[in-house]
């Protein structure tokens, strides 16, 4: 039985924040973005939690950030009773350790690349995660098809998802990927924390009224009106909860007091002041 009695002990948060083209007019940049991702990690990973990021290796990059976090976590406090870190990518990329890196460090960071499989039609059959997986066609489409796998395990893994920004163009994708990761966690009936403090993906997720100015493709907007019927789920049911903070605490606070009221029933009902913006 674990003894560890810090707030986000064994949870799994999935992490999904990038850069929006709406950074300019609020003063922000990339680096500021990315900053601000590995800050939320480490207080997550230091209140007990497994952050589940999708994040590519690249020299200065976040998963280069997170990792050295969690190798000055080993020094600090020994072996974890589960990992620090899950990161999941896409074939053919690739995590940027060496095999004796990945070997020394699998008790703090797991790693994985994913390519398309069927699977994820069987397991869905009777959801709409079934019905919209038929429209890729690996092989033509092999980088979109990985896409949809590696944010479908991203979505397995975790117990509640942090959404922020997000480009609206120029995604590698059928849709950008902040909208299916959203989505594919409301499928699976975790919860999904949307901030609008960076614009982008994540505005236009808890406003929908804002996708009418933007040259969607056909499915990008099938993707918007599938995310309608979890906007309009209130009290403990509530699955897509609206945000405008960039503040750490506030944001895992709010995370952890979605969590409690979800699971404890002795507690009530959620609070409107949780889901509500």
């Amino acid at each position: 039985m674990s003894t560890d009695n810090r707030l986000l002990a064994g949870r799994c948060i999935g992490i999904s924040i990038s850069e929006s083209e709406d950074l300019p007019a609020i003063g922000l940049d990339a680096r500021a973005v990315n900053d601000f991702t590995v800050d939320i990690c480490r207080r997550l990973i230091a209140l007990g939690a497994c952050v589940v990021l999708g994040h590519d290796w690249r020299a200065g990059g976040i998963m280069e950030s997170v990792t050295k976090f969690a190798l000055a976590y080993r020094g600090e406090h020994g072996k974890p009773s589960h990992p620090l870190i899950q990161n999941v990518l896409a074939a053919p990329d690739m995590p940027g350790l060496s095999e004796d890196e990945r070997k020394e460090l699998q008790s703090y960071v797991v790693t994985r690349s994913v390519t398309w499989a069927p699977e994820i039609r069987t397991e869905n059959s009777e959801s709409e995660i079934s019905q919209y997986s038929k429209s890729f066609h690996p092989g033509s489409e092999s980088r979109a098809a990985n896409l949809f796998a590696m944010r479908y395990e991203l979505a397995k893994r975790c117990d509640i998802r942090l959404v922020i920004g997000g480009r609206i163009l120029g995604h590698q994708g059928k849709v950008p990927g902040l909208i299916e990761e959203a989505w594919l966690t409301m499928e699976s009936g975790k919860p999904v924390l949307c901030s609008t403090g960076l614009g982008g993906v994540a505005e236009r997720i808890v406003d929908p009224s804002r996708n009418e100015e933007l040259p969607w493709v056909s499915h990008a907007m099938d993707m918007f009106r599938k995310l309608d019927r979890f906007r309009g789920r209130s009290g403990r049911d509530a699955l897509c909860i609206p945000s405008n903070s960039l503040s750490t605490g506030a944001l895992i606070a709010q995370m952890v007091k979605v969590l409690r009221f979800r699971e404890d029933a002795s507690l009530g009902d959620m609070p409107s002041f949780l889901t509500e913006e």
